[in-house]
């Protein structure tokens, strides 16, 4: 082959790779790119980054309820419990106080907040129950929420609710926004992305990442990191998962004293009742060895919303119907199910003086007439 024709082969290949490239970045959108990363919690960080990161782009982040230590935070000027209450650090006499800690289950989306369990709870004149859940949180940012700002309340009950997703996202370093995550070094658990970065800054970070960026390099290198996946590449994620959400629970017993309980709520997903899926049915059989090994108090609702005697399914009557054939967190009559579940595994009865709570101290309109068995 000549000179000439070597130029013009040279000259055609990179035409085609420019119009290659171009094609791709009008077809594609940047969350459809991964990063060159063959972990597959890396991956998922970086597509909720970009798509954080397309959000932004025009109207900056709010950063109302930033946290440098837990990413994000509900009533962050304020004790970082839901409502809109000043508790006291020491309970009040003759009063069990329950701290609860999760995501947006235990938050109590989707319901009115004296439908959620823990306001549910807090009607019962000897409880005083605090809602310390956080919508998107990981078992890590539950975990660090707790022993952050729930231990001061020195709590006779600790309730965990982990919904079977948070398995997931304690692996992220970026969910709804950056936030911490826990890696595991020789052995040891480290606190990684801390302190978390603010919201803004990381807009500023994915914008530059994003610029440097080849679509046709991404895609090929992606995909050659799907064909380099192994079966032992998806153990040794669910293992070291497993290794860090086992640190984080014994961490959490080891704070507490003997004569603090810890209970956890194991929460399935809606569609968990109906049809089967590989991932989640896999962590949640994870979650249930290690609650298993650590003898810990569960609540499975997996098993205890299941009802062969209902004509409703398990969804249809404890998880909120959103009117387009799928189903979102709990509804007021799951919450009231696992008040009920709750004050069993705590040994406790609910007695209730009308119109009196514990939290807020003043007389309030009592909504629910619900009594436990």
């Amino acid at each position: 082959m000549n000179v000439k024709a070597l130029l013009l082969t040279i000259a055609s290949s990179i035409v085609t790779l420019i119009a290659l490239e171009g094609l791709l970045r009008i077809s594609l959108d940047h969350e459809q790119l991964f990063s060159a990363s063959r972990t597959q919690h890396e991956q998922k960080s970086w597509q909720n980054a970009v798509q954080f990161w397309q959000k932004h782009q025009e109207e900056p982040p709010n950063e109302t309820n930033f946290d440098p230590v837990l990413g994000w935070d509900i009533e962050r000027h304020g004790n970082r419990i839901r409502g809109s209450a000043t508790i006291q650090i020491s309970a009040p006499a003759n009063v069990r106080r329950v701290v609860s800690v999760g995501d947006s289950f235990t938050f109590g989306l989707d319901v009115e907040e004296p439908e959620n369990f823990t306001s549910i709870l807090n009607e019962c004149d000897a409880i005083q129950a605090l809602n310390m859940g956080v919508p998107g949180y990981g078992i890590d940012q539950s975990f660090l929420k707790y022993r952050e700002h729930g231990a001061k309340y020195q709590p006779d009950a600790v309730l965990f609710g982990i919904y079977v997703g948070d398995y997931e996202r304690t692996r992220l370093s970026f969910n709804f926004g950056p936030k911490p995550v826990f890696q595991t070094f020789d052995g040891q658990l480290r606190l990684a992305n801390s302190p978390v970065p603010r919201p803004s800054e990381e807009v500023a970070r994915i914008s530059q990442a994003l610029n440097g960026r080849s679509f046709l390099k991404e895609i090929v290198v992606s995909s050659v990191n799907r064909i380099a996946q192994s079966d032992s590449d998806r153990l040794d994620y669910f293992n070291q998962t497993d290794d860090i959400i086992r640190a984080l629970l014994e961490r959490l017993q080891s704070d507490l004293s003997p004569n603090q309980q810890l209970v956890i709520i194991h929460i399935p997903h809606a569609d968990a009742f109906s049809e089967r899926n590989e991932f989640r049915d896999e962590a949640s059989q994870r979650l249930r060895k290690i609650y298993e090994q650590l003898e810990i108090n569960v609540i499975d609702l997996a098993t205890e919303f299941r009802d062969p005697k209902s004509s409703k399914t398990a969804a249809q009557a404890y998880y909120h119907d959103r009117g387009n054939g799928s189903f979102g967190h709990l509804n007021p009559t799951g919450h009231e199910r696992v008040a009920h579940l709750v004050l069993e595994a705590l040994n406790a009865e609910c007695h209730k003086t009308e119109g009196r709570n514990k939290v807020t101290d003043v007389t309030i309109a009592i909504k629910h007439s619900w009594r436990p068995t």
